[in-house]
């Protein structure tokens, strides 16, 4: 596995890490040739360092990019938003990976992306609500009286898609307003009613740009094999120095 992009994810992209946020790491890489045409597979490698949480703890995905283009032709918010995050967030990167971004920035903002993003803001609307926690989760609901990571988590994503759907584009690092507000609700400001009354909002807003969004209803399928099939033909033919990179190394 040659990694060709890795990017920092998760709240340190989005703007809304504290001081005991860890750091999340994903992207893609090809395919060791043994794993491409022999009988080795390579799909995704996880990384952890094992620490068990806080800042000092890096853990992270790096996918084949057959594996990766897939998942964007699903719709997967959370793999689309590696192509745009910001270059100050970037690990490590090299021309072919830089390329592929381009492709995704380009190719994979469609009203496809409604469905996952709204599913998975009512799947946290959900979880907010259910007192069943450990840890520190259960602290949080002992606190607050709801899982107001969930909640937060469950605006973001609201907000992105609402964005996605009205803008076509991807902004993974909130604007200072809902950067602002994502933070107020994970830290107690509103009580739960006053919560749930926010994301029924923006859980509106998020409809209301999907109605009159303008983007294709889905990826070219075909276009992206393409685009696929291309790389790894270059990258079998030896066009792409990549044995000459230097290696990722996430610690």
């Amino acid at each position: 596995m040659m990694a060709l992009f890795v990017t920092t994810v998760g709240s340190k992209l989005y703007g809304t890490n504290t001081e005991s946020s860890d750091i999340d790491l994903k992207g893609f890489a090809f395919d060791d040739v043994d794993q491409l045409i022999g009988l080795k597979n390579f799909e995704q490698q996880t990384y952890n360092n094992g620490v068990a949480d806080g800042p000092s703890k890096i853990e992270g995905s790096v996918y084949s990019l057959k594996k990766y283009i897939k998942m964007c032709m699903t719709g997967n918010p959370t793999v689309i938003e590696i192509a745009f995050a910001d270059k100050q967030f970037w690990t490590y990167t090299t021309p072919i990976g830089e390329e592929v971004c381009k492709y995704v920035r380009d190719n994979f903002l469609t009203k496809a992306l409604f469905k996952p993003y709204s599913d998975y803001h009512r799947d946290q609307v959900r979880k907010l609500q259910s007192m069943n926690r450990t840890g520190k989760r259960a602290e949080i609901v002992e606190k607050y009286g709801f899982d107001t990571k969930f909640a937060g988590h469950s605006y973001r994503l609201a907000r992105q898609c609402s964005i996605v759907m009205s803008e076509g584009t991807l902004r993974p690092t909130l604007d200072p307003a809902d950067k602002q507000m994502c933070l107020d609700i994970r830290n107690g400001k509103y009580n739960k009613e006053e919560a749930l009354k926010i994301l029924e909002d923006v859980d509106k807003q998020m409809y209301d740009a999907y109605k009159i969004s303008t983007l294709k209803n889905e990826p070219d399928f075909n276009d992206a094999n393409d685009f696929t099939v291309n790389l790894y033909k270059r990258y079998i033919n030896g066009e792409f120095d990549v044995y000459n990179q230097t290696p990722f190394k996430p610690f």
